[in-house]
């Protein structure tokens, strides 16, 4: 049936190095409308809610971090932006605000690779042998971001508990942050599941 004199052909070199091989591309699996449908429409409730969360906490840590980041969209000096202003809501938009969301964004997303590259289906373990610089520049990375979310989320919870709430433990802002990135991770692993895990290789 197949042409393969040994199970090394089956894979396409990579490199100059033969004993580094990718394997064969793998073909997806079309899930059903059904299937479809309940995730994404788990997906319009979780997701607007972990960034609400995101965007009430995330963007007082960044505040607090960098001041600048506090400064209002209306007054940036962008055509039309002091329209801003005269709409509700708008008028409260500033950096911050729009760098949270873009961190959660990205964290999101890099947890859905981690997972991806955990069920072997990435190309990334390959690199640590191709291109080791690159492998560990690319994960430095990827740690990097994930610890500056989790540090924007305790100095914003911190900043949060110190300015209105009241007789809360000192062990409430590692608690929550560590259940954020938890449920980060979770997301993540639950999308690549949907996209990546029923795979024909």
């Amino acid at each position: 049936m197949f042409d393969f004199e040994s199970f090394d052909q089956a894979y396409a070199p990579m490199g100059r190095d033969e004993k580094t091989a990718r394997p064969v591309s793998s073909i997806p699996i079309r899930k059903s409308i059904k299937e479809h449908v309940v995730f994404w429409s788990l997906n319009a409730i979780i997701l607007p809610i972990v960034a609400i969360c995101c965007l009430s906490i995330g963007a007082d840590g960044m505040a607090s971090m960098l001041p600048v980041l506090a400064t209002k969209i209306h007054n940036l000096p962008l055509p039309g932006a002091e329209f801003l202003e005269a709409y509700s809501g708008f008028s409260r938009l500033n950096l911050a605000m729009l760098a949270s969301i873009a961190l959660f964004i990205a964290v999101a997303m890099l947890w859905v690779r981690i997972f991806r590259e955990l069920q072997d289906i990435g190309t990334l373990r390959m690199l640590k042998n191709e291109n080791p610089i690159r492998y560990l520049l690319l994960t430095s990375i990827a740690f990097a971001i994930i610890a500056a979310d989790a540090g924007v989320i305790f100095v914003g919870l911190q900043s949060q508990a110190s300015s209105g709430w009241s007789d809360v433990p000192a062990y409430v802002p590692w608690a929550v942050t560590g259940l954020y990135m938890c449920s980060l991770a979770l997301l993540g692993a639950w999308h690549c599941d949907f996209h990546y895990s029923k795979k024909l290789t």
